[in-house]
C-alpha cells in the first residue's frame, strides 16, 4: 500500500504541484496509467487510494471521492497449471543442459537446484532468491527462511534426497571457488565481481518459462505455468500423500501451513484444489472406512 500511495502522491505532485484539490480528472488520469494491469490488480490499487481519500476526508474537506461501482470488476483468479513429477523431470533435465554464458559457468546447476527447491519444498519465489549459503544447515538438513511474508521466519526441513543434491551443488561451487563464502547467495548470478549478488526474481521466471516452452509443459492456452504454480502443486501433492497413507489430513494441515510459512491453515486452503489424483485418494480412503 505504501508503494501505491507514493506512486499516487508522485503523480499528483508532477501534475498539480502542491495543490490540495483532488478532482475526478486527476484521479482518472492516474488510473489511466494503470490500464495495462489485470482488472483485479487495478481494482485493488484504485481501492487503496480510495481508502486513503476516505480516511483523509475525516479531517479535511475533499471535493471528490471515487465510487466503487466505477472500478473494473475483479476477475476470477487464474487456476494453476499443476506440474506433475513427470513434467518436472523433463524440466530439470532441460535445465541441466543449459549453456553457460562466460560470466556464469554454473548456470545449469544453479537453475536446476533452484527449481528443485521450489518443486520439492514449496518455497515462495522471493524466499528462494534471498537464500544465502549460511541459511543451509548440512547437519540438520534444514533451510532457514528469515523475515519473509508477514515478517515470519521459519525452518524448512529438506527431504534427504534434496539435501543431498544441495550439498553436491555447494561442494561443486567450493571446488570451483565460485562464490562459496557463507554470505553469498544460493541462487547466484555467476559474476565474480558480484559474488554477493543473487539472481533477480525476474531472471528466475525467465529461465522457468524458457525451459517450460522447450519441453512443452504448457497450460490449455499454450502458456508456461506460473512459477508460483509449483507452490500450489507442492501442497496438493502433500494432501494426496496423506490420503493415500490413510493419515488424518485435517490434523496435518496445521503442519503444512507452518512448513510453507502461512499464518494459519485457512491461508493454506486457498491452494488446495480437488484434482483427480487427490479425489481418487480421498475416495479410496472413504471406501476403506465406510
Amino acid at each position: 500500500e505504501t508503494r501505491i500511495l507514493l506512486h499516487w502522491d508522485g503523480f499528483l505532485y508532477r501534475h498539480q504541484g502542491r495543490s490540495r484539490t483532488i478532482s475526478s480528472e486527476s484521479f482518472n488520469a492516474w488510473a489511466a496509467q494503470l490500464t495495462h494491469l489485470n482488472p483485479s490488480v487495478l481494482r485493488n490499487r484504485l481501492k487503496i487510494v480510495r481508502n486513503f481519500l476516505c480516511f483523509h476526508s475525516r479531517q479535511h474537506k475533499i471535493g471528490f471521492l471515487p465510487e466503487l461501482e466505477t472500478f473494473p470488476r475483479a476477475v476470477p483468479p487464474r487456476l494453476p497449471r499443476l506440474v506433475s513429477e513427470a513434467d518436472m523431470a523433463q524440466i530439470l533435465a532441460a535445465a541441466a543442459k543449459l549453456e553457460p554464458p562466460p560470466t556464469n559457468p554454473l548456470r545449469a546447476q544453479t537453475v536446476r537446484i533452484a527449481l528443485l527447491l521450489l518443486f520439492c519444498c514449496g518455497l515462495r519465489r522471493g524466499e528462494l532468491t534471498r537464500l544465502k549459503l549460511c541459511d543451509f544447515d548440512p547437519e540438520e538438513n534444514t533451510l532457514r527462511i528469515d523475515s519473509t511474508k508477514f515478517h515470519k521466519s521459519r525452518l524448512v526441513p529438506l527431504p534427504l534426497s534434496v539435501a543431498a543434491e544441495l550439498r553436491e551443488y555447494l561442494e561443486l561451487r567450493r571446488r570451483r571457488r565460485e562464490a562459496s563464502q557463507k554470505d553469498c547467495f544460493l541462487y547466484w548470478t555467476g559474476r565474480r565481481w558480484e559474488a554477493k549478488k543473487g539472481y533477480t526474481a525476474i531472471s528466475l521466471v525467465d529461465n522457468w518459462q524458457q525451459l517450460c516452452l522447450s519441453v512443452g509443459v504448457l497450460d490449455e492456452r499454450g502458456r508456461p505455468p506460473r512459477l508460483h504454480d509449483l507452490r500450489h502443486g507442492f501442497m496438493i501433492r502433500a494432501l494426496a500423500r496423506w490420503h493415500k497413507r490413510g493419515e488424518d489430513a485435517q490434523t496435518k494441515l496445521s503442519h503444512l501451513a507452518a512448513y510453507v510459512g502461512h499464518v494459519n491453515p485457512a491461508s493454506t486452503h486457498y491452494y488446495l484444489q480437488l484434482t483427480p489424483p487427490l479425489s481418487q485418494a480421498a475416495s479410496r480412503r472413504f471406501h476403506r472406512c465406510c
